[in-house]
């Protein structure tokens, strides 16, 4: 993925989620950029596999949001720790969020945070 990057931002820090929890990024700006990596790392789990399923989501008016499909899901599903990365490409939303759902098979605690670009 070229192009340089214009934005590092910390979308969830040490956020933990219960079995089967959903938890949301705040919505943030990304103004001219069209694409942007998706980072993760799964800092611990209360069991040998736990899941995390991240997904880009992207808005116009913050308040309907559709899924971001070109690269906008990442999962993590290998003991923690475990990192792993996803490029979401041909965003058309000025605003984007993520979407964290743990998997049924325990909590876990993970990081994320995004790089966008202008391609």
């Amino acid at each position: 993925m070229n192009g340089v990057v214009t934005m590092f931002l910390e979308v969830f820090t040490n956020q933990a989620l219960a079995a089967n929890g959903t938890v949301y990024s705040q919505a943030f700006d990304i103004g001219a950029d069209n694409a942007f990596f998706l980072a993760a790392f799964a800092v611990s789990g209360t069991t040998t596999v736990n899941s995390l399923s991240l997904n880009a989501e992207g808005s116009n008016d913050l308040i309907n949001w559709v899924p971001l499909t070109t690269g906008g899901a990442l999962v993590l599903s290998t003991a923690a720790p475990v990192a792993g990365g996803a490029n979401v490409t041909d965003v058309a939303a000025r605003y984007v969020r993520i979407k964290a759902d743990a998997g049924t098979s325990g909590a876990i605690t993970f990081n994320a945070s995004i790089n966008s670009k202008q391609l």
